[in-house]
Order: structure tokens, then sequence, then C-alpha cells
């Protein structure tokens, strides 16, 4: 996270901006809200502050994120991209959330733990290692399959609509580039 920099968080209060430090503290869970429902001018939202898409975003890219939306993010790129690796949206301001973040089982996470993986950034540099998760003692062909399930659903739904919109756009040029029909 940069100083200077701002986010733009959507939860069922409403959407907020917000500068680095209060973006930290709003991924550790820790009480940030200042807004106090039905007063509009503390909603980004209504003073029209949201950022709009960039504009190498297609359409084909919007619906795709419209998909996935509708149903698990995982499964839903592992159908669209068949054969295709999925990247992970992973982006750095998650590398201080812990792994209990994911839905894991006791014996994936515990594998994790043991072998020192306490973090989303610690588990993406893992993941960036050729063999990956098949380093780590203790997790079989199973729990790796449910980690890297958890680990992309976290990290998409941390994404912010227009990081989304990229992600896919992301996913459709690199399907272009190694001529993988898309679904």
């Amino acid at each position: 996270m940069n100083r200077g920099e701002t986010y733009i968080v959507k939860t069922h209060w409403g959407t907020f901006r917000m500068d680095a430090r209060s973006y930290r503290d709003y991924l550790q869970g820790k009480s940030w809200i200042s807004w106090v429902p039905g007063r509009k001018d503390a909603d980004p939202a209504a003073k029209g502050m949201l950022p709009e898409l960039p504009p190498e975003v297609t359409d084909a890219a919007l619906r795709l994120r419209g998909g996935a939306s509708a149903e698990d993010p995982y499964e839903f790129c592992l159908r669209q991209f068949p054969g295709a690796c999925p990247v992970m949206p992973y982006k750095e301001r998650m590398g201080m959330l812990a792994i209990d973040e994911m839905p894991l089982s006791f014996r994936s996470s515990n594998g994790l733990k043991r072998a020192g993986i306490r973090d989303f950034g610690r588990l993406q540099d893992i993941l960036e290692l050729e063999k990956g998760l098949k380093l780590v003692r203790n997790i079989g062909v199973k729990s790796e399959a449910e980690i890297l399930h958890g680990f992309f659903n976290a990290c998409y739904e941390r994404l912010t609509d227009s990081e989304k919109a990229l992600y896919w756009q992301e996913m459709l040029e690199r399907a272009d580039e190694r001529n993988v029909s898309v679904s």
C-alpha cells in the first residue's frame, strides 16, 4: 500500500473511499466506519466518486465478471477457460491477510501453518515456485486443490469491481495468446 492511494470498498452499509491506513485497518477487521445510515454525503457512490472502468476492458470481460459474481468464481473460471490454468487474482495489499480468511479444512489449514505459511503473501510466494504446494509436507492432491480454490475465491472477492473486470480482461488476452477457446 502506498501513501496517497485511495481505495473504494463496497460493504452492506454502502460504498466508501479510504486512504491507505484506513484500508489496512479495514483488512485487519478493525472498526473504521464513521458513516451514519441516511447521510448520503458520506457515500462516495452518491457523489459520483466511484472510479470508471479502464478503457481497455471489453464487453466480454464485463460479461465474465457478471457471470463470476453469480456463482463460484474459481469454478466459473475453470469452466470458461478449459485447459488453462487460472491466474490468481492476488494483489499486494492482500499480503498480510491471514490464511484463516480462507474456508479451509482443518488438515489443509494445519499443513500450511506447520510449513510457516500464515498469510496470503507467503502462500502466493509458494504458489509462484515451480513445484508450488507440492513442496509443503502433508499437503496432498485434495488439500492442494482445496487451498487453490479457497485462495482464488478469497482473493477474487477482495478485488474492486474495476479490478475484477481487468482480471477477466487479462484472462481473455491470455486465452487469445494461447489460442484457447472461451466457453
